[in-house]
């Protein structure tokens, strides 16, 4: 059988040395005005309104043919 811990010290504890902590809770309503917030003003986004950008590969991914003559330079 395990052993179990003694709770006697428990109730010895001194709850005088203890400090006092303030708890802080977020209200649901302002949550909730904030998510409808940010809704809103997802449906009014104009995406007319966005500039074309072209994409440029900086990293081109090596081809089979590049990797086994790496492999094949290092043994």
């Amino acid at each position: 059988m395990p052993d179990r811990p003694d709770l006697a010290e428990v109730s010895e504890f001194d709850k005088t040395n203890l400090k006092k902590a303030k708890t802080c809770e977020k209200s649901g309503a302002v949550e909730g005005y904030a998510q409808e917030k940010a809704l809103k003003e997802i449906g009014q986004f104009q995406k007319d309104k966005l500039k074309h950008t072209d994409t440029e590969v900086k990293n081109k991914l090596p081809t089979q043919q590049e990797i086994d003559q790496e492999k094949s330079n290092e043994f």
